[in-house]
């Protein structure tokens, strides 16, 4: 009871110190009370930040790719921090699901105090109604988008809206699935119909009314609800606000953080304290050669099921993982560049990750364990892909030209022929490809596969290894694809252990 009392009301203990990097300024943590805070437009503004960041920085960490890449075969790994997501023995107690479980009530949290607080503190002071609408917008685009993943990872969860009343009273039930939704859905409009249409300067990155309309869109192909998704998809498009870089490659470096292509990503600043980096770059470079500042332990490696999956003549695979005798003029770019080399650097999979690698210090604003690359959360690729798979629906094709149009448009940038039509089996392995290493793969299976066919792909995903030039392969049979709520949250809450309930 007390780590959710302690949970609920976490936002009291927040220090919105996220850098000085664009709209990410820093807060003094003694003026984190209502009476001290919420007084002008700037004050409400900064309260809204560490919701781009620092509330999922846990999340983010190591949880987004155990659950989203390796559980999905995307990721080979033999480190014992996230091996369990290779052979599908991940247990209650996993620290993993509890860092992701933890980041989404963080979210709600803070987003709740915004929600229920700002508005009439902020009211008292003056403040003008459109930026106190607008701060509650951001809000409840991140609770949706917290309840989003917590109902696609855990099913049926407690729907907490007041945390001063769930502190009071922390036993609180699970919530039927569709009640969920029907929350998440509800927040959504409000920040569609209160998000501003553009952000520039200091703003870019924050919420805009298009990244409502591309998560609504998200939900509803969860929900099978085509027709609506794609209307939104169509709005999205039309407002001709977003586009494809031309180079995909340019899209993971820092230097392109909030670009044409990037409608909705977590904020991360370098070198500026603790859960407000990306550190994606530790775990991922093959080597410590490629960061120089101590760090680069290829925890995690392409799996030998994503090399074999890609076409040939495919452009983006050199951006996304590393083969023998790649070379990448960008890193380690003051002496000459790097060249990864299986003579010199092993990998059981004979490959290294590229994607959110950015380099050293020379290359980039790069610390130990710390890089400030963003984490796309949806890209203008994404949108266009989604509106295939609504297209394609509960059918098996579509020969639609608007979304063949759109598929094209992705492969065109990737060097691979068009096609005519588009299969579900060829939009899954185009989502696998684009958006490798991205942490979506894992949600694209079980939304558009359905749950038991999910596990039956996982079930036959090759998880196996090079021993020298021994090919060793390997299966494991995948049971699940909803992790159980942590073991110390139903210890704490016996409510959890009961059916869930509708939301009232």
């Amino acid at each position: 009871m007390k780590k959710i009392r302690s949970l609920i009301s976490a936002l009291t203990l927040i220090v919105l110190f996220i850098g000085c990097d664009d709209f990410l300024t820093v807060v003094p943590e003694d003026q984190l009370t209502l009476d001290g805070y919420f007084k002008t437009e700037t004050q409400c503004l900064q309260a809204t930040a560490s919701l781009y960041g620092f509330v999922w920085f846990n999340f983010n960490d190591k949880a987004s790719f155990a659950i989203g890449d390796v559980y999905s075969g995307n990721m080979y790994t033999s480190s014992d921090e996230v091996i369990n997501f290779q052979n599908y023995t991940v247990a209650q107690n996993n620290i993993r699901t509890f860092e992701a479980w933890s980041a989404c009530y963080a979210a709600v949290a803070h987003s709740n105090n915004i929600i229920n607080n700002l508005p009439p503190v902020a009211g008292n002071y003056g403040v003008d109604q459109d930026v106190i609408n607008q701060c509650v917008a951001e809000a409840k685009f991140m609770r949706a988008s917290a309840y989003f993943y917590l109902v696609q990872l855990f099913g049926s969860v407690p729907i907490i809206d007041d945390g001063a009343e769930a502190a009071a009273n922390p036993l609180v039930p699970r919530i039927i699935e569709d009640d969920i939704y029907t929350f998440i859905l509800n927040d959504l409009e409000y920040a569609e119909a209160n998000s501003p249409d553009e952000r520039t300067g200091n703003e870019k990155g924050r919420v805009t009314k298009w990244a409502a309309k591309a998560l609504m869109a998200k939900v509803y192909l969860t929900q099978k609800n085509f027709d609506t998704a794609k209307s939104k998809l169509q709005e999205v498009i039309a407002s001709q606000k977003y586009s494809l870089l031309d180079n995909y490659g340019d899209l993971f470096y820092t230097a392109n953080n909030n670009s044409s292509e990037s409608i909705f990503a977590w904020q991360w600043v370098a070198n500026q304290g603790w859960a407000t980096q990306n550190t994606h770059q530790a775990f991922f470079a093959v080597t410590g050669d490629i960061t120089t500042v101590g760090d680069g332990w290829g925890m995690a490696k392409p799996s030998i099921d994503l090399i074999n999956a890609f076409e040939n003549g495919d452009l983006r695979k050199k951006e996304i993982l590393m083969e023998d005798g790649d070379f990448y003029p960008q890193l380690l770019s003051g002496s000459g560049g790097f060249t990864f080399s299986l003579d010199k650097y092993s990998s059981e999979t004979n490959a290294g990750i590229k994607k959110y690698v950015v380099g050293s210090p020379d290359d980039d604003n790069v610390g130990f364990m710390s890089t400030g690359i963003n984490t796309y959360i949806i890209r203008y690729a994404d949108v266009l892909l989604m509106y295939v798979e609504a297209m394609i629906g509960s059918g098996s094709s579509t020969s639609d030209q608007t979304a063949v149009g759109y598929f094209n448009q992705i492969r065109n940038r990737a060097g691979l022929a068009t096609k005519s039509s588009v299969t579900k089996d060829e939009l899954l392995q185009e989502r696998r490809i684009e958006f490798a290493f991205e942490h979506l793969f894992f949600y694209d299976l079980v939304r558009i596969l359905g749950e038991e066919d999910a596990k039956s792909y996982l079930s036959n995903v090759e998880r196996g290894r090079y021993d020298g030039d021994t090919f060793l392969p390997q299966k494991f049979s995948c049971d699940r694809v909803k992790f159980a709520i942590p073991t110390s949250e139903v210890d704490q809450n016996p409510l959890l252990k009961e059916d869930p309930i509708p939301y009232e």
